[in-house]
């Protein structure tokens, strides 16, 4: 899936409860794709027509550059 418009969540503790946080802005801000930055987890997650891309934070800054 294509990412049409994004937001961005940091998190550090209590993944369940921000992911949760993170589906409900998405929905209420009709956002496509949502990014979780972790200490060291990447994977990409689908819910229905949500897509949430988990990325470790030193891999995202990098790319960054």
């Amino acid at each position: 899936m294509k990412c049409k418009k994004i937001v961005g969540c940091f998190i550090s503790y209590g993944i369940v409860m921000k992911f949760a946080n993170l589906l409900e802005a998405m929905e209420a801000y009709n956002l496509d794709c949502g990014y979780i930055l972790t200490g060291n987890e990447s994977e990409e997650i689908e819910i229905g027509n949500f897509q949430v891309k988990v990325f470790s934070i030193w891999k995202w800054l990098l790319d960054l550059t």
